[in-house]
């Protein structure tokens, strides 16, 4: 994990201040406007609510809070494997991808999630990419891609690739409406000050973020030789 310094006492203290301090360290690391939220999985829970019921995509495989929280607000579920296509798609469609896949692994292009962004532009509905797991392969990111004005949301997080699950803080960003509105619902202080404060060092380490990414190619090396040699009559390949 990234490791956290010791403190500043006024951390502890002071209520968290809207400095921009924060927001700034995010915008340069993702490349897009980024609202703090305690936690990518209030995220999660909250984007359910902001719809009324339709149908909605997502995967097969796929991280089961997602279909927990919009089923309990009334939303009917569609598997898919393959990217729903234009055709498949109707009126006010939601479609979730999570990009690189949990817990399946596998990974979509940001040039073909752009094409379905916009035939959801097209048709009113939502496309929303889970990227918790993307700050190991950054250029394979939709966020590059993308302008607030498309109706598309993207979920980022602290909890993986920088290990600091336990500070619960993670970032929303695309739709200015949708991250409009999760503002409002947020309120004042929704982030610890410990957590902006960390996050902000977190994201500006940019030797770290260099060397956690030549780490996780070694470990994922590492793995996939030993996976292998458990199982010498099977193909297998790392994702």
């Amino acid at each position: 994990p990234w490791p956290v310094p010791q403190l500043p006492a006024d951390v502890w203290q002071r209520l968290p201040e809207a400095d921009g301090q924060l927001e700034q360290a995010a915008q340069a690391y993702y490349g897009a406007a980024a609202l703090p939220i305690p936690g990518s999985q209030l995220a999660i829970q909250q984007l359910p609510t902001l719809v009324t019921p339709r149908r909605v995509w997502m995967a097969r495989e796929s991280y089961e809070e997602y279909r927990f929280w919009w089923q309990q607000q009334g939303h009917q579920l569609v598997t898919f494997i393959d990217l729903p296509t234009a055709d498949q798609l109707q009126t006010h469609d939601v479609v979730i991808v999570i990009n690189p896949n949990n817990p399946a692994g596998s990974q979509r292009s940001p040039q073909a999630l752009l094409v379905l962004a916009q035939a959801l532009e097209s048709l009113q509905g939502w496309l929303i990419v889970d990227e918790a797991f993307m700050d190991a392969t950054p250029d394979q990111s939709l966020l590059p891609l993308m302008s607030p004005d498309q109706p598309v949301t993207v979920l980022r997080s602290l909890g993986k690739f920088f290990g600091l699950a336990g500070i619960r803080i993670g970032f929303v960003l695309g739709n200015a409406n949708v991250c409009s509105t999760l503002l409002e619902r947020l309120g004042p202080w929704a982030v610890s000050h410990p957590a902006q404060h960390i996050a902000t060092l977190a994201l500006t380490d940019h030797q770290w973020h260099t060397d956690q990414r030549r780490r996780l190619e070694a470990g994922s090396l590492q793995l996939l030789q030993q996976v292998q040699a458990c199982f010498p009559a099977q193909t297998i390949t790392a994702s």
